[in-house]
Order: structure tokens, then C-alpha cells, then sequence
């Protein structure tokens, strides 16, 4: 606020005090004059702290949506199938609460009916069954790589090798899973296998 408004309020303030003691009755037309000036010059005062505050607003907000932007469009350009999900205390995921382009693709769901699934529900039968061991571990170390099967929307089976993470947000427990198919490699190692 500048300071010769600052001024002209206080001075106001105090005469409008002073007048309300000393004026009789007939004085409440001034008073009340001398209060609207007042609530002029505040607004008027404000009015420009009021501006830069809306700009500095609209322009964080505008930079919001670009850093938004800039995040989906690099976390649909990995190649790797990405998942996020919460992660209970007891270790059962819950509904996955974000996926990348290439989980679609890979699963062949569409993004909004992926959405609805849990990451159990995508991982194959006997891989479910290690899930108390596995959470467990994750709560502990934080992270945990290890080798599991997916399930495609065909009922295919997609080996994939998933580098999981612990993360906090906003007072939620998230896994950060993103899956890397590992169907060639083991491929390879079974030509291996067999040439030997």
C-alpha cells in the first residue's frame, strides 16, 4: 500500500472518531461522507496490490498447467509400462490411480477402464500369491525389483520385470511400479539354454 493513501485513512479514521464525540446529531450526513471517503481511498489504495496479486496468480496457475503438461507428455514418452496405485498397510494394492500410454498399450485396456482395475487384478494367479511377502519388503526397503507376470485384457501373459517404489504424497502411500517386458530376454536365455 503507498503511503500518502496510508495517511489519508488514518487521518480519516481519527476525524470520523473525533466527530462521532464532539458533533451533535445533525453531524451523521458529514460522518457518514467522511466514512465513504475512507472506503474509497482503501479501495482505491488496494486496487493495484489487488491487480499484481490476480496476475501473480493467473501467471503461477498458467505455469502450473505448462509444468502439468510437460509431465504427462514425458510420462506417456516412456517406453516402459508405468503404474501408480496406493498401497495399503496391509500390503493389497488399491485401484490404480495413474498409468502411462504404454500400460495401455501393453495391457491393450483403454486408459479409463484400466483405471478401474487394481494392480492385483492385472498380475497373473500364482504371482498374487507372493503379494504379503513382497509388500512387506517394499514397506521396509522402500523399493524392490523383482520378476512377475501380467495379464493382458486377452488373458495373455506378459513376463515383465518391475522396479517398484515407495512414494508419499499428500499424505497417501503411492507405488511408483513401472514394468519393463522382459518376453525376449527370456526368450534368449532359453535359446541359450538349449544351444549349450
Amino acid at each position: 500500500m503507498k503511503r500518502w493513501p496510508t495517511i489519508v485513512c488514518v487521518l480519516c479514521a481519527a476525524a470520523i472518531a473525533a466527530a462521532q464525540w464532539v458533533a451533535p446529531a445533525t453531524m451523521h450526513g458529514v460522518l457518514g461522507a467522511l466514512l465513504f471517503v475512507l472506503v474509497v481511498l482503501t479501495a482505491l489504495a488496494q486496487r493495484g496490490a489487488l491487480r499484481s496479486t490476480i496476475l501473480s496468480l493467473e501467471a503461477a496457475h498458467s505455469e502450473q498447467i505448462r509444468s502439468e503438461h510437460r509431465y504427462r507428455a514425458l510420462f506417456d514418452a516412456c517406453s516402459d509400462a508405468i503404474f501408480v496405485f496406493d498401497l495399503a498397510n496391509d500390503g493389497r494394492a488399491g485401484p490404480l490411480a495413474e498409468v502411462n500410454e504404454a500400460a495401455c498399450v501393453s495391457l491393450g485396456y483403454a486408459r479409463d477402464r484400466l483405471l478401474t482395475r487394481t494392480f492385483d487384478q492385472i498380475e497373473a494367479p500364482e504371482a498374487r500369491r507372493e503379494l504379503g511377502e513382497r509388500a512387506s519388503t517394499l514397506r521396509r526397503a522402500g523399493s524392490l525389483v523383482y520378476e512377475t507376470v501380467l495379464l493382458t485384457n486377452g488373458g495373455q501373459r506378459l513376463p515383465v520385470e518391475l522396479n517398484t517404489r515407495l512414494v508419499e504424497m499428500g499424505g497417501r502411500r503411492l507405488c511408483l511400479a513401472i514394468a519393463r517386458n522382459v518376453a525376449a530376454r527370456q526368450e534368449r536365455e532359453c535359446l541359450l539354454r538349449d544351444m549349450s
